[in-house]
C-alpha cells in the first residue's frame, strides 16, 4: 500500500507517468486522475492510498496492473475505485514517427466508440446495445510518442475473469465462443451501419485504423513475424509423426517470405466486392483479451485490449478468434455453429437499421461471399495463431500444438 499526503507539494507540468511504479508514487499525477476522473478540486481530497492488486500482469508494450485507490475526502468521506492502468514503456519501438498502439487505442475509446454510440442513439436504438461490451475509459493522455497513459474501469473487480476450458487449457469453451462472437458481430454491424448512413470512412477520418491494418506488413513487425515462424518451425520439427516433415515443407512454402506476409495481411485490410465499406475489427480477438461473467441474465462478456483495432474485411476478428481461442476439438465440432451464430448476430443488427432498404439489405446480408472473405482471411489468422505455442511452458505440449494446427491447415486448405 502507498499512502499519498497532498497537503504539501509543488505541481509539476508531467502528467505522463513512465511507469506504474512512477504513477503511483507520485502525489500530483495521482491527484490529478483523481480530480478529473472525478471531478474533485484539490482542495476536497485529503489522502489517496494506492494498492496494486495484481503484479502478474505484463503487457508486450506496456506496463499495465489493477489499482485499488482509496479517495479519502476532507469533508470525511472515504471512496474506494478500481483502475486497469496502461503505461506506454519508454523505448518501446514506436518512436521516429512509427505507429503508436497507444495512440490507436485511444482514438478508439475516445473518438470511434462514443461516435458509434451516438449513432445508435440516433437511430432510437441505444437500450440494444448498452456499453458494446466494452470496459469504460475514465482517462487517457499522450504525449506524442514520448508516453501514455490508458486508465480503465476494472472489470476484474466487477467480477469478470479469464476463464480456462474444461482441460484446464485457456482456449474458450462453446458456450463463451458464442457469447464473444455475438459481441464483435454486432460491433461490427454498427460500424457498417454508421459508415453507410453517414456517407463517412472510418479509415478515412482516422487514419490510424489504416497504419494498424498494415502494422503486420511493416518491416520491424515482418521480422518479429519471422521469429515466430522458426520458433513454431522448430517445434514441428522435433513431432515424431511420420508426416511432420511433409507438414513443414508445405507449412514454409505457403509462408515462405515477408513478402507472403505482407500480402496476407494487406488482403484482410481491402474491402470485398459485395462490401461498400469496410468493417471495423478488433485486431487481436482471441482469449486473452475476453472476459467472462455469469449474471442472472446469463453470460456476459468484456472485449479488452483495442489497441490493434482497424478497418478491414468482415471476418479477420472471427477467423483469429477460431484459429487461436478454440481447441482443435472444440473447433471441429462446432465451428459451423460459431460461424452461424456470428452471421445470424450481424444480420439481426443489420436489420435494425434505417439504412437498409430490401435491396441494400439483401446484399449486405449474402452468406456465400461472408463465407468467401472467412476463407480469405483464415491464413493470416492461422499463422498469427502459431504464436500461442511460444506462451506454452510445455515442450511437449507445443509439439503437439504445432502438429495438430498444421494438420488442420492442410485439411483447411490453408497451406
Amino acid at each position: 500500500m502507498i499512502c499519498l499526503g497532498l497537503s504539501n507539494y509543488q505541481r509539476r507540468r508531467k502528467l505522463v507517468p513512465s511507469s506504474l511504479q512512477n504513477l503511483t508514487a507520485t502525489p500530483y499525477m495521482m491527484e490529478h486522475l483523481v480530480s478529473t476522473i472525478y471531478g474533485y478540486a484539490d482542495s476536497d481530497i485529503e489522502s489517496i492510498n494506492v494498492i496494486r492488486e495484481d503484479t502478474s500482469i505484463k503487457g508486450n508494450l506496456s506496463d499495465s496492473g489493477r489499482l485499488q485507490v482509496t479517495i479519502e475526502l476532507t469533508s470525511g468521506q472515504v471512496q474506494v475505485k478500481h483502475w486497469f492502468v496502461k503505461i506506454m514503456l519508454p523505448n518501446n519501438g514506436q518512436d521516429n514517427g512509427e505507429f503508436n498502439i497507444f495512440l490507436n487505442e485511444i482514438e478508439f475509446y475516445r473518438s470511434i466508440l462514443p461516435e458509434m454510440k451516438e449513432f445508435v442513439r440516433a437511430e432510437g436504438l441505444e437500450n440494444e446495445f448498452d456499453d458494446f461490451n466494452v470496459p469504460n475509459i475514465l482517462y487517457s493522455k499522450a504525449e506524442g510518442q514520448d508516453g501514455a497513459i490508458i486508465v480503465l474501469e476494472d472489470i476484474v473487480a466487477d467480477g469478470y475473469v479469464h476463464e480456462r476450458d474444461t482441460n484446464g487449457d485457456k482456449f474458450l469453451d462453446i458456450d463463451k465462443a458464442l457469447a464473444a462472437v455475438t459481441s464483435i458481430a454486432k460491433i461490427h454491424a454498427v460500424s457498417v451501419a454508421m459508415q453507410m448512413q453517414k456517407h463517412v470512412d472510418l479509415g478515412a477520418e482516422h487514419p490510424s485504423l489504416k497504419e494498424s491494418g498494415l502494422m503486420w506488413a511493416k518491416a520491424d513487425m515482418s521480422a518479429r513475424l519471422a521469429v515466430m515462424k522458426e520458433h513454431y518451425c522448430e517445434m514441428l520439427k522435433k513431432s515424431s509423426e511420420l508426416d511432420s516433415p511433409t507438414l513443414l515443407k508445405r507449412f514454409r512454402n505457403q509462408f515462405d517470405s515477408q513478402e507472403r506476409l505482407k500480402e496476407l495481411c494487406q488482403k484482410r485490410t481491402e474491402p470485398s466486392e459485395r462490401q461498400e465499406v469496410r468493417t471495423l475489427q478488433h485486431g487481436d480477438f482471441h482469449f486473452n483479451n475476453l472476459l467472462f461473467k455469469m449474471t442472472p441474465q446469463g453470460l456476459k462478456v468484456k472485449i479488452c485490449d483495442w489497441q490493434l483495432t482497424y478497418t478491414g474485411k468482415q471476418t479477420g476478428d472471427l477467423s483469429y478468434l477460431l484459429m487461436s481461442s478454440l481447441s482443435s476439438e472444440t473447433r471441429e465440432d462446432s465451428e459451423e455453429e460459431i460461424k452461424e451464430e456470428y452471421y445470424n448476430a450481424y444480420k439481426s443488427t443489420i436489420e435494425k437499421f434505417s439504412v437498409f432498404g430490401a435491396d441494400r439489405l439483401e446484399k449486405t446480408l449474402e452468406k456465400t461471399p461472408l463465407e468467401q472473405e472467412y476463407k480469405e482471411t483464415l491464413p493470416f489468422s492461422f499463422f498469427l495463431s502459431c504464436g500461442n505455442i511460444m506462451a506454452n511452458e510445455s515442450q511437449d505440449r507445443s509439439v503437439r500444438f504445432s502438429y495438430d494446427m498444421c494438420k488442420e491447415a492442410v485439411s483447411k486448405s490453408i497451406i
